[in-house]
């Protein structure tokens, strides 16, 4: 099992600072559509997520029938796994056989559910190291890197944990190699929502079939405990197989009203932006000020290098922070923290101020 952030159960009553969710907290007429929807949770769910299909569908200016929901994003990688491990899928990128009988381009550090996914399939990752030096950046070297060879690329951008993005130039780069050498590109947009400025590459959809998008309503509205997530396809052979492999009432009720209602939540998208930027610079100078290098996060969190006990000190004065040490390329001493409110902010800063003081 991946080892992730939020684990407040073993650590209770702690400040969680290990989970990237947005600082502003589950917007309130989200909770009360969830409370709403749990009154009436006698009904089966709906299996085809109708409601919440239209509702995405037009936020995004995407067709329904391209839009599939998982119980979280990570059980569509999962799924993702097994369908491209498997057989072939006719009308589909999949018509040619297994995908993963070639290999899977994995750039590291990334989330731990994308290779692990694949593994369990006995699929071969072959990792692409993002390099310290230069700010694990994604280069355009990458694109020599995908091959014939190449069954699946996974990305993410903003990366996890680092919050690095991929320039959408370069995106467009990766997307027409993979093209090329048909390759199926899996592309993780889950934090792009907490991005001032960032361009989805949705709108690539139409003509893309080796173009897969995944996305998450758990980050930006705060809705860890719901678990929604959505993948985006305009390949319809791909994602019936797809469908195959997750359970039929896989989405809760409460979840796809909370979905629904997060959909409608305009100013608190307007207002999350400037605030986790503003936020996100707080903690930047707080960490450089005990010369600990920060690298230059674009997301809701941020990755930098310190003690190697920083971890284990912080959670004495009760900040749960995520070690980053089990992520491929990084090692002890790297560490992930989100950004959270300013109080909490503030008293993060004083935990590490304290840390300091003891260690002097």
């Amino acid at each position: 099992m991946v080892e992730h952030g939020g684990d407040i159960y073993s650590h209770p009553g702690v400040l969680d600072f290990s989970a990237n969710l947005n600082p502003l907290g589950m917007p309130k007429a989200v909770r009360e559509a969830a409370a709403q929807a749990a009154a009436g949770a006698e009904a089966y769910p709906d299996p085809s997520c109708r409601e919440l299909a239209g509702c995405l569908s037009k936020a995004l200016s995407v067709p329904e029938e391209w839009i599939l929901f998982g119980n979280g994003a990570e059980e569509l990688i999962s799924a993702m796994g097994r369908v491209l491990s498997g057989g072939t899928c006719s009308g589909s990128i999949l018509s040619g056989g297994p995908l993963c009988a070639r290999e899977v381009l994995l750039p590291v550090p990334a989330f731990g559910e994308y290779e692990e996914s694949f593994r369990r399939q006995q699929c071969r990752v072959r990792h692409f190291y993002l390099k310290k030096e230069e700010g694990y950046r994604v280069p355009e070297k990458i694109l020599e890197e995908i091959t014939p060879r190449t069954g699946v690329l996974v990305l993410c951008s903003p990366n996890n944990p680092t919050g690095i993005c991929v320039p959408r130039s370069l995106l467009w780069k990766i997307l027409g190699r993979c093209e090329e050498t048909g390759t199926f590109f899996l592309l993780d947009e889950s934090f792009l929502p907490f991005v001032k400025g960032a361009e989805s590459l949705k709108s690539e959809l139409p003509h893309s079939p080796h173009l897969v998008m995944i996305g998450s309503f758990t980050k930006i509205f705060s809705m860890a405990g719901l678990r929604l997530g959505f993948c985006l396809s305009s390949d319809h052979g791909f994602l019936h197989a797809l469908r195959e492999q997750v359970p039929y009432w896989n989405v809760s009720t409460v979840a796809q009203a909370a979905g629904c209602a997060a959909l409608q939540e305009k100013e608190y998208l307007a207002e999350t932006i400037p605030y986790v930027e503003k936020e996100r610079e707080l903690l930047k100078k707080g960490l450089e000020e005990k010369s600990m290098r920060v690298e230059n996060s674009q997301a809701n969190y941020l990755f930098f290098h310190g003690p190697e006990d920083l971890g284990r000190r912080l959670l004495e004065q009760g900040i749960l922070v995520r070690d980053c040490r089990n992520y491929p390329g990084l090692y002890a001493g790297d560490f992930r923290i989100a950004v959270r409110t300013d109080e909490e902010n503030r008293k993060f800063l004083h935990a590490l101020e304290a840390v300091w003081q003891n260690r002097l």
